[in-house]
């Protein structure tokens, strides 16, 4: 991509909501590499909080929080114009077979990243995100 094309190019913004600082730098470094905008949130209330006031394409969020839980805040997102249509990728340290299921598809959940994870594991859970989809629409 030419440094013109990089500039006319929407900002991708993600949000990764992880209480454990490391996993969620972690997972900000994968992510600015791939060229997104990342804030992060320790917190369920606090990734709301910050959805609303910059409302983010891509939002990683742990199943597992201190307050509400990942599925509380998708729950949130969902609920507000401006952050219904992001599009949610989980993460676990839980045995996948318990976190699947229809309570992820009833959300809308893009799929479920499995700690711990590699680079390689965060690139394929975001393919097909290159082009932002306009706020508060789902395809």
């Amino acid at each position: 991509m030419t440094t013109d094309a990089a500039a006319a190019a929407p900002a991708r913004r993600a949000l990764v909501v992880e209480d454990d600082a490391d996993v969620r730098g972690l997972l900000t470094t994968h992510l600015r590499r791939l060229g997104w905008s990342v804030d992060g949130a320790a917190t369920g209330e606090e990734a709301v909080e910050r959805a609303l006031a910059a409302p983010p394409q891509l939002v990683v969020v742990d199943v597992v929080l201190p307050g509400i839980s990942g599925y509380d805040v998708v729950q949130s997102l969902r609920q507000h114009p401006t952050t219904r249509g992001c599009e949610v990728v989980m993460t676990s340290m839980l045995d996948l077979d318990d976190v699947r299921g229809p309570r992820l598809q009833q959300l809308g959940v893009r799929g479920v990243l499995a700690k711990p994870f590699t680079r390689r594991d965060v690139v394929r859970a975001v393919a097909g995100l290159d082009t932002p989809t306009p706020l508060g629409e789902r395809p």
